[in-house]
């Protein structure tokens, strides 16, 4: 028996490791070596996730609330209560704001290209004002429900829930405003224009969850 056959039938002798990176030139095997996996990270970012999942929160929250809702409405005779003062025009008023918001900054998210930075900037800083509308609107309802002599103590348990209600979804609107406030002067100040713009995407996602909460606040509140 040759050597070359011995060493080829030895099972002891295994193939020597590919070395890693390989050659420039594929090992003379015309780019056949092995190839490092493309890694291109998770699916979805860690900001996005932790956004939906507060949103999951949010949703678990006024979900106990509409269900006391429900309860009260199905004890009511008719809906709204005759008792209960007469708010259809001042939250119309505060929907149309939160719904202007929206669409805002929907459009706003049509920006692409670097170039587009400063439409995109004032997109969301017009999203951001509306937003404001919006509390301001809720603001001077409670002022104008307050003057009408419609208070908290000794009040009955439709407006109970409404002041609660609305008081809790105003401070989700804040809690987005802050945030896409801080986006709005991030952008402002040159960051780099693709984390920009992702920031601004997580923040109009809240901002599009709480414009729906609000539609359905607003059904449950006062649909006949």
């Amino acid at each position: 028996m040759s050597s070359s056959s011995a060493i080829l039938d030895d099972p002891q002798i295994v193939d020597p490791p590919v070395a890693w990176p390989p050659s420039e030139g594929g090992g003379g095997g015309g780019g056949g070596g092995p190839q490092k996996p493309n890694d291109s990270g998770p699916p979805v970012s860690a900001t996005r996730l932790a956004v939906v999942v507060f949103c999951g929160t949010v949703v678990m929250l006024f979900a106990g609330i509409l269900s006391a809702l429900v309860i009260l409405r199905g004890d009511s005779g008719a809906w709204p209560p005759a008792d209960a003062p007469t708010l259809v025009r001042d939250l119309w008023i505060s929907t149309c704001f939160i719904l202007a918001s929206s669409l805002v900054g929907f459009w706003s998210m049509g920006a692409k290209r670097p170039e587009q930075r400063t439409q995109l900037v004032k997109r969301v800083g017009l999203t951001w004002v509306l937003g404001l509308g919006f509390c301001l609107s809720q603001v001077f309802l409670w002022k104008s429900l307050v003057g009408a002599g419609v208070v908290l103590e000794g009040s009955p348990n439709f407006t109970a829930l409404f002041y609660m209600i609305t008081a809790l979804h105003v401070l989700h609107v804040l809690g987005g405003m802050f945030f896409m406030g801080k986006c709005f002067l991030r952008g402002r100040a040159g960051a780099d224009f693709q984390d920009f713009k992702a920031s601004c995407g997580n923040c109009m996602l809240y901002w599009h969850f709480v414009g729906v909460v609000w539609y359905c606040l607003f059904w449950f509140l006062h649909a006949k």
